[in-house]
């Protein structure tokens, strides 16, 4: 709250105290156009998306000469309520542009090319004009740029094609020089299909070439035919001759007419030797017929097979001829691209000049104002409403760190929910801490009181601890001094003795006893420690019923070698057969030996922790001692607890363990409970 409250009155006050500023806003669309110096080239232009035009665009409305060109516009270097009077022009000039340069914004709108360009003034009115004179100045510092860029496009363009008109007029007389001295002549390939010029050697070896496999191909089938017709005896062409076919067919009518009649006449007679010799006289005719046709057959194998020689012969010859034309061609491609490259950069270079005019690539403006900037009415900040929203958030973001970093740091037993969940032990009871003006022993003493309500749930949850009840011993020790621990002591005996129990309160504390009697240099537990005297001897009554104690007695110079004797667990016994409970009130574990020795030997052990006060680590530390020992941990007694601060916590800035120095000088008027009357 603390956090919150502060924050709200800083807003408040820096609002009231915090100059007016006024945004003036223009909308500005912004396209995207694509110059090329040399058009039509092999070069394709990029037209898809292009991520750096609009922040290039953006750069450009912040840039100083942007900027500069608005202040010399507007006159602001002379403006005394803008810029300081002081210096000289140049200066002010300077100071102006930086000034404006650093209060403009740029915001595109969306995913558009539509941008806002916004300026923050004191000024409404000059705050427009700045924007509207910025949009302006942009377009026009663009179309200068263009123009300046295409004048220098043509003056390059001049400078270029001289100098490719000059190299072109040269790899063209080098490439002429060279095929005159090298008789290199070509002949043109067509239109057709971008055919180049081809050597004349080359063009009739491949013409040669062609016909010579048409020549081999002719004489392969002649060869073939001649072949067949002289291994079978009838080719193809013998069996497809036409005379032949006839003559072959009368020759087979008059065999099947002498084969009819054979049966009818004899063979001698005349009509079958007549028809014997016309069949005869058909095979002579076909025999003649079959060798001309292979006659035929043989001259076009020949005729092929000189046919295909000569051609080889000529191929053989152009072939050298070629191979020595490669050889001096090399030079000659060499050339012949250096032309043709030329050629083509003076070609495009001539037609993008032709096509550049005095303002022929400026086109249409790159930027156009959609929506120009008005005087703006009310002030864009300081905004109260937005100051205490942000000031509430940080002041409750820093409120709750702090408050959790405090928390976080400070791991001290507060509750009783930590006594459980952070050391592990039962809660026994919650004594609250004494109210001021009230005092500890009168409380005590009243039953109705808050703090003997609070000891009398201790000695309840005692009985229900164990399974077997009421221990019968029960050690009662603490972390550190002055945390309540005597004060448990004579309430839980006290509490038990009310309920008609007999109740023996030992002052084991050799080193700070608590209660003190008039024969302490006589009585008490150091003497019967160092003796062999009845326990009986050295026991006192008190003011309260069923309620006696046994004094330390004098402070020995050795308690810790005393209370690990086998006559302390001798006096115990015996205190335990005669009582029906004995409370004995140790001094505090850390530090010393002489509670986790007690607690050895005693039924049961309560530690008592003072809230918010005892640190986890050392707590736990603590405990390990007493269970190493042997003790039995019923519980723990949470005292001093103030129910207003249990949410919240103080780091102590001590470490695990504490400086803990206990000797003589005795406990506070508080712990001084019992007054032994002997």
């Amino acid at each position: 709250m603390g956090f919150l409250t502060a924050s709200a009155v800083i807003a408040i006050v820096t609002t009231a105290l915090t100059t007016p500023i006024y945004r003036a806003t223009a909308t500005v669309q912004i396209l995207k156009q694509n110059q090329d110096i040399v058009k039509n080239s092999s070069v394709e232009k990029e037209d898809g998306p292009d991520p750096e035009f609009l922040p290039t665009q953006f750069q450009l409305l912040h840039s100083r000469t942007l900027a500069e060109r608005v202040v010399n516009d507007l006159h602001l270097a002379y403006d005394s309520n803008y810029t300081l009077q002081t210096g000289s022009h140049a200066s002010r000039v300077r100071a102006a542009t930086s000034r404006l340069a650093s209060s403009v914004e740029i915001n595109q709108l969306a995913t558009s090319r539509v941008v806002g360009v916004s300026y923050f003034d004191t000024d409404p009115s000059r705050a427009a004009a700045v924007v509207n004179s910025l949009t302006k100045n942009f377009i026009s510092a663009d179309l200068e740029r263009r123009y300046d860029a295409t004048a220098y496009a043509r003056g390059f363009l001049e400078t270029r094609i001289a100098q490719v008109r000059t190299a072109l007029e040269t790899s063209e007389r080098a490439l002429v020089n060279y095929a005159q001295a090298r008789q290199i002549i070509t002949v043109s390939g067509g239109e057709k299909d971008g055919a180049q010029n081809t050597p004349l050697d080359t063009a009739s070896l491949i013409a040669l070439n062609s016909s010579l496999s048409e020549a081999q191909q002719k004489r392969i089938q002649a060869e073939e035919r001649f072949r067949g017709a002289e291994r079978t005896g009838d080719s193809t062409e013998i069996l497809n001759n036409g005379a032949l076919q006839t003559l072959i067919a009368q020759r087979n009518q008059l065999q099947a007419d002498y084969s009819d009649k054979l049966g009818t006449f004899g063979a001698e007679y005349p009509t079958m030797i007549q028809l014997r010799g016309r069949i005869e006289t058909l095979n002579a005719q076909i025999s003649r017929q079959r060798s001309s046709v292979k006659g035929a057959l043989r001259a076009e194998f020949e005729a092929a097979a000189a046919e295909q020689s000569r051609l080889q012969q000529r191929v053989n010859e152009l072939k050298s001829s070629v191979l020595d034309f490669r050889e001096r061609s090399i030079q000659y491609n060499i050339l012949q691209r250096n032309v043709d490259t030329n050629r083509s950069l003076y070609d495009a270079l001539l037609q993008r000049y032709k096509e550049i005019g005095v303002g022929g690539s400026v086109g249409s403006n790159l930027a156009s104002i959609v929506d120009p900037a008005e005087r703006p009415n009310q002030p864009f900040r300081p905004s109260l409403r937005f100051n205490l929203l942000i000031a509430l958030f940080a002041g409750l973001a820093a409120g709750c760190a702090v408050a959790f970093l405090i928390e976080f740091i400070d791991d001290t037993i507060k509750t009783p929910e930590e006594v459980t969940s952070k050391l592990g032990l039962s809660i026994l009871g919650v004594v609250p801490v004494v109210p001021k003006g009230e005092r500890l022993i009168e409380m005590l003493r009243t039953p109705q009181s808050a703090i003997s309500e609070a000891y009398f749930s201790v000695v309840t949850a005692l009985r229900f601890a164990r399974a077997g009840g009421m221990p019968k011993s029960l050690l009662i020790t603490s972390c550190k001094p002055s945390e309540g621990k005597s004060t448990t002591c004579f309430a839980v005996a006290q509490h038990y003795a009310r309920l008609g129990h007999s109740v023996l309160l030992i002052d084991a504390d050799m080193r700070k006893p608590a209660f003190r009697v008039d024969d302490d240099n006589v009585m008490g537990l150091s003497n019967l420690l160092a003796s062999n005297d009845s326990i009986d001897l050295h026991i006192m009554s008190s003011h309260f019923d069923n309620l006696s104690l046994l004094p330390s007695g004098p402070i020995p110079p050795n308690p810790a070698e005393l209370l690990s004797s086998r006559r302390m667990r001798e006096i115990l016994a015996r205190a335990e057969s005669k009582y029906a409970l004995v409370v004995v009130d140790g001094p505090p574990v850390l530090g010393l030996s002489d509670a986790p020795l007690l607690g050895s030997i005693c039924d049961g052990t309560i530690l008592v922790l003072e809230a918010a006060t005892n640190r986890r680590p050392a707590a736990l530390s603590i405990i390990q001692r007493l269970h190493s020992t042997g003790a039995v941990v019923v519980g723990a007694v949470l005292t001093k607890f103030n129910p207003r601060q249990s949410g919240y916590g103080y780091g102590y800035g001590y470490g695990y363990g504490y400086n803990y120095s206990y000797g003589q000088g005795g406990k506070s008027e508080v712990d001084r409970l019992i007054e032994i009357t002997g």
